[in-house]
Formats: structure tokens, sequence, C-alpha cells
């Protein structure tokens, strides 16, 4: 085992990794929590380390660590049951449109196949798509629905999907999931992408039950960290690189990305009558260079974070090193980075609800 990143007892973030020849060995997830458990046990006494109500939550990546993450909440539930702002910087909201995936037109049409029979057929009335960001998914929805609704609670991020969404039946405006400008039994579709994890749950349910027409729809989505496809040679080692980028941003992540690293699997349910997911059905491929990937793991939160509170040279450093690992593992060289080429994939998961 080995502990390190020990800050200060005003932030209290602790990583624990577990090497993969001790996971080979556990039989189950549950003692792999435990194990990790009696570490952050030993490690509470110390106040150097971590604050006592720090509480435990967990990630596991493919071909890499256990990672252990703390949380201030006494579950990774309870993260759920709080909203949050991110990306109101300007800066920000223009790197995540650039560079964030656009989701695959597979997932609107399996929203659509869900609502069948027991709904008319396209167009819908109304859609709203919640915490719409830049407007990746909202793109989506305009030619099946009459009118659409898309919100975000960042001002920047609006003005970025009113640059983007320019069709007539699109109205984008500032709003949380919470509170919807609809009227009750007004809409026939809610969406939203990788947002859920921002929001208040528990209202954001409530206010879709008020805002869902009888039979409307709930399409909950998210995805995971676009990385090399599986058919690149060197897929395993870019992967190992860009997870590195994600360890070293780790402290500056807020601790609602657990739920994401979770695939939403943490963040309770709502309670309609009918439910449906899917994980490894939808994603997106695309050729892009090393730079754009770069551009990618420079939109992270976390990232932003890291350069906020250890300045621009700290993070130059931490890119450029990511950078010349992938040149180097590609064949190539770091001034070179923008003709490296290479197939990056975006695994999407949806959970439907039906009223």
């Amino acid at each position: 085992q080995r502990i390190y990143n020990t800050p200060s007892p005003t932030k209290p973030n602790l990583h624990v990794c577990l090497h993969s020849s001790t996971l080979q060995t556990m039989a189950s997830t549950t003692l792999i929590r435990t194990q990790a458990t009696h570490i952050l046990q030993l490690c509470r006494h110390s106040p150097a380390c971590l604050h006592a109500t720090t509480s435990l939550s967990l990630a596991v990546y493919p071909s890499l660590s256990l990672a252990v993450y703390p949380s201030h909440h006494s579950q990774t539930q309870a993260l759920a049951r709080m909203s949050t702002r991110q990306f109101e910087n300007a800066g920000h909201s223009s790197l995540y449109a650039k560079f964030r995936p656009v989701p695959p037109p597979s997932l609107l049409d399996h929203i659509l196949a869900f609502r069948q029979p027991s709904c008319p057929p396209p167009p819908l009335h109304l859609a709203v798509d919640v915490g719409c960001g830049s407007g990746q998914f909202t793109r989506l929805l305009p030619p099946h629905c009459t009118s659409v609704l898309a919100t975000d609670v960042s001002q920047a991020q609006v003005d970025q999907a009113r640059k983007q969404l320019k069709h007539p039946n699109v109205e984008v405006m500032v709003g949380g999931g919470e509170k919807m400008e609809v009227e009750d039994s007004s809409v026939d579709l809610v969406t939203v992408c990788q947002a859920l994890h921002w929001m208040d749950v528990d209202k954001f349910y409530q206010e879709v039950e008020r805002v869902l027409v009888p039979g409307g729809t709930l399409a909950v989505i998210g995805y995971h960290f676009t990385r090399p496809a599986p058919t690149m040679a060197q897929c395993a080692s870019l992967t190992e690189a860009m997870m590195k980028v994600y360890t070293t941003t780790g402290p500056f992540w807020s601790s609602r990305r657990a739920l994401v690293d979770s695939a939403y699997t943490t963040i309770p349910m709502a309670k309609f009558s009918r439910v449906e997911r899917s994980d490894t059905e939808h994603f997106t491929e695309m050729e892009a260079t090393l730079d754009d990937w770069a551009g990618y793991l420079k939109s992270w939160s976390g990232v932003q974070a890291f350069t906020r509170e250890k300045g621009e040279d700290a993070a130059e450093e931490m890119m450029e090193e990511f950078m010349m690992t992938c040149a180097e593992l590609m064949g190539g060289k770091v001034n070179e980075s923008a003709g490296i080429r290479l197939q990056l994939r975006t695994q999407y998961w949806v959970i439907l609800y039906q009223k």
C-alpha cells in the first residue's frame, strides 16, 4: 500500500492505491473496501492527513490501481442531494464547447424507441434539456421536437450554447433542473447529459414528476473519459498516461466526480413506473490529434482547478509530460503533436424512466 499527497488539515484529501497484485488476491470488491477502510482508519488518527469526519468513496480503473477518494459527507449518495455550480468561467466554457464529445445519434434513437408504443410518435411537443452545457446533447433534439428548452445554471455555458444552437425551435436560458420554467404536465421529454451529479437529485426528480406529461420520459445520460479506442495498438499505455493526469489532479476535483466514475450507480434512482438502463450500447468514435485530446483534458474541471491553485507553470509542466509520453508511445515527437493522429472513443450510459 502506498499513501501520498498528504495535504494540510484545512484541505483534507487522501489517495490510497492498492497495487494490482493486491487486487488479484482479493476475492471481492467488498474485501477491497474493507482493506481500504482499515487504511483510512489508521490515517484518521493523524490530523495532518485527515479530518475525523472524512468518509470513503472508491473508484476502480481498468489496468490501474484502486483509487480511494474521501469526501466530506457520510455517504456518497449524500453528494447527490445538494446542487452545485461549475463552468462559470468563460475561458473554461470555451474549452468545454470546443473539445467535449458530441453524443451519438443512437442515444436519441434509443430514447424515442423507449417511448413507443405507449406515446405518440415524434415530433414531441416539448423537450427540456437540463444542464445543457454548451449544447452537445441539445443539438440532437430539434429535428424530433416542436420546441426545445435548454437550460444551464452557468451564464458562460448558456452563452456558448446560444452560439452553437441556431435552430429556430430551440430556446436557451439560465436555469437549474430543480426548478424548470414550464407548466405542470407540459413536457414530453426531460434530458440531462453529464450533469445529474451537480444537482440535488431529490428536488430534480420531484420537478421532473411535476413537468412531465403522463407517459413522459426522463433520460439520464453520462459518459466516461474520452480515451483511445480499443483498436489502437497503444490503447492501454495511452489511457494510463491520461489517468496519471487524473491522479495528479485528483485532490482538485469536486467530490461529485466519484458519482460519474461509478456511472451514476451510486445516485438514488427516480421512482417511476418503468426503468431501463444501457451501459455498453452507445459510444462515439472520432479521429483526432494529440493536441485535440490534450485540449479535452484541459477542459476537465479538475485540471482547471489545479491550474488555479498551482499556477499556469505547474499545469503546463503536467500537460507537457502527458504530451511527451503520448508522443513517444505513438512514435513521434512532442513538437509534432498537431500531426499525431488518434482514434478516440467516448462510452456513454443512459438510464430511461417513464412516468
